[in-house]
Parts: structure tokens; sequence; C-alpha cells
């Protein structure tokens, strides 16, 4: 192994990569602008970055049972404007998925 290599490899130091999963919420200033779920927050923020106008990320780390409740109950709390269908003001796509997630728990409970 050439030697330049040997010893940038013997001086490079290990970092902890950390995957977090749960509801992450989207801001530009102070105003909340997307709130989404994901298991890897990190990689979903480089994705959004790409579409949308925001200017920082907090997240509320969550099991995965937890996370399609927590980020619906977020949307339709906060309203976000990248959630909103613009055409209808509506929140886009929030009624299926809610409807979904009913029958879901009223099977488990069966």
């Amino acid at each position: 192994m050439n030697e330049k290599i040997k010893k940038l490899l013997e001086s490079a130091s290990l970092i902890e990569i950390k995957i977090y999963s749960g509801v992450y919420l989207l801001y530009k200033g102070d105003d909340i602008v997307y709130v989404g779920k994901s298991w890897n927050i990190s990689t979903r923020f480089f994705d959004h970055k790409k579409r949308k106008d925001f200017d920082s990320v907090k997240y509320i780390p969550c099991e995965a049972d937890q996370m399609d409740l927590l980020e619906m109950v977020l949307i339709e709390t906060l309203l976000p404007l990248y959630n909103m269908d613009s055409s209808t003001k509506k929140i886009k796509g929030i009624l299926k998925e809610r409807d979904e997630l009913i029958q879901s728990l009223i099977s488990q409970l069966k």
C-alpha cells in the first residue's frame, strides 16, 4: 500500500453516523412549512432540499408504529404550506391515510 495512503488511513477518525427515524418538521424562519416522516431523516432532508424552500429541520424521534399518527396529527394541526394542495387548499392525501390507519388499528384490536 502507498505510504501516503497508509498514513491518511491511520489518521482518519471514526465518526458515528446516526440514522434518525421519526417525524420531522421543515422550517422557513419561524414557520413550519412541511411535516413528514422517515426511517432516515438525514437522507430525506437532502431529498427535500432539492425541491422545498426551508432553512432548518427539527425532528421528533418515535417508534415506527407511532410515526403515521404523529405525522397526521401535526399536519392537521399545523397545516404546513408544503403539505397543502395549492389548488384546493386542502391537506394532501391525509384523509386516505387516516382511513387506512384507522382500519389498521381496528384490525389489530380484533
